[in-house]
């Protein structure tokens, strides 16, 4: 809401609908008796050179007529028309609550990233063991080898498979 205002309206506007005149992008301090402007106007702020009082454009109406903030946003809308609404209240416990969801989302996305690296870990063990023992079989020992062969590729199949499931 604050934002909307900022973006669409400027503090000349402010000092023009509430009767100010700006001379040199400067204009007399209505917040304390000012014979000479000491005020300084920015695009979206102001500065009193007099008494240091500076702020927004809506922090401008806010001390000028002596309202709420919320309240000086209310008479900008009403007096420049903006239509915004500004009645509506945030609701915390729905913005926790989409917060704790994000991070819940995270955290299991993380979790399952983990998973994958520690099952393409394991599968790439398998992988080397494979080819360790597959270069050291021949027509003598072969029979000594089918035992973990048939272990480590089962192992490894089952695991690819898993992989593959996880995405």
């Amino acid at each position: 809401m604050k934002d909307d205002i900022l973006e669409l309206l400027s503090m000349k506007d402010i000092i023009d609908k509430y009767g100010f005149k700006i001379k040199n992008k400067m204009i007399c301090c209505p917040f304390h008796n000012d014979k000479t402007a000491s005020m300084r106007i920015y695009d979206k702020t102001f500065y009193c050179f007099g008494c240091n009082k500076t702020g927004d454009l809506i922090q401008f109406t806010e001390y000028l007529f002596n309202l709420s903030f919320l309240d000086a946003m209310k008479k900008i809308n009403i007096d420049f028309n903006l239509g915004l609404d500004l009645d509506r209240r945030i609701d915390m416990n729905k913005i926790r609550k989409i917060q704790e969801e994000k991070y819940k989302k995270q955290i299991e996305e993380h979790t399952k990233n983990i998973a994958f690296q520690k099952k393409c870990d394991i599968l790439h063990a398998y992988q080397k063991y494979i080819s360790y023992f597959s270069k050291r079989i021949n027509k003598d020992n072969w029979e000594n080898y089918t035992y973990i062969m048939s272990f480590l590729l089962e192992k490894a199949e089952k695991l690819e498979n898993e992989i593959d499931n996880m995405y």
